[in-house]
């Protein structure tokens, strides 16, 4: 059984499950069945999403994203906030707002992102 550590997070009124898979170790876990079921209301944890965090050579992540019904996609707005919040919670980046802007990966292409100065905020570009 594979023991899944996550961070339940919301963003802008979409609600996330975001993971950390830098190491690859959740590769054969996830799966579009796998995710469904975690992002399935009533039956499990639940979200609009599922976020992992991957390593990226060139930026400071790379983000992929499925939707609830496991299918990946090519980006999310609101999951890319989520997952600025996650990787400074992991100190991958710097947590404090107006710090300098990073940039991620994801299926869509490069992004820039930094936190701001009002609470809980984060800008994306």
């Amino acid at each position: 059984m594979t023991e899944l550590v996550f961070a339940k997070m919301s963003g802008a009124g979409n609600d996330f499950v975001a993971v950390d898979n830098r190491d690859g170790s959740l590769d054969d876990f996830l799966t579009a069945g796998n995710i469904r079921r975690i992002c399935t209301r009533g039956l499990s944890v639940g979200a609009d999403g599922f976020l992992e965090l991957r390593e990226d050579p060139d930026h400071s992540f790379a983000m992929v994203y499925y939707n609830s019904d496991g299918a990946r996609a090519s980006m999310c707005g609101n999951g890319g906030r989520c997952m600025v919040r996650f990787a400074a919670h992991l100190g991958i980046i710097a947590p404090a707002p107006g710090g300098d802007p990073v940039s991620f990966r994801s299926d869509a292409g490069v992004h820039r992102a930094a936190i701001a100065e009002e609470p809980g905020e984060v800008v994306l570009w």
